[in-house]
């Protein structure tokens, strides 16, 4: 079974289906085992007694994109800071946390660099399976005996 986003990344989902959440796959923006995310996933729990996930991590990438553009624009003027959105690039680094080569917005304001994760219940746990830069275990089948 697949699931994309929404309440299928949040622990809820896989405390109230307990093991008939085990081995479905999800598809998501951001979890916290992919590389370089465990010290800002442990620094938001202890500062919020709560997990970090990707409605959370997509928020603070966002408030570092919107930071820049307008620090850029030197204002908070909308067309100039939709200019400077549009003149930014944000690399690999600290100000890039989600799983993207890299932020910048084309002429119909989309970042062409966002993808997506796989990833799946296994043991009541939420692992990232696809793509392999990202995964932090092999996916297993759904299939149970």
């Amino acid at each position: 079974v697949v699931g994309v986003s929404s309440g299928y990344v949040l622990p809820t989902f896989r405390t109230t289906l307990g093991p008939a959440a085990d081995r479905w796959f999800v598809v998501g923006g951001w979890n916290p085992d992919i590389p370089g995310a465990k010290p800002l996933a442990d620094e938001y729990k202890q500062k919020y007694n709560t997990d970090m996930n990707e409605a959370s991590a997509l928020a603070y990438q966002t408030t570092w994109v919107l930071k820049e553009a307008i620090e850029e624009a030197k204002s908070i003027d909308h067309e100039k800071v939709n200019d400077a959105l549009h003149q930014l690039k944000i690399g690999p680094g600290p100000l890039l946390i989600m799983p993207y080569s890299k932020i910048e917005f084309d002429a119909t304001g989309q970042n062409p660099n966002a993808r997506e994760l796989i990833m799946q219940v296994q043991n009541g746990q939420l692992v990232t399976v696809w793509p392999d830069q990202y995964a932090s275990a092999k996916p297993m089948l759904p299939f149970r005996q």
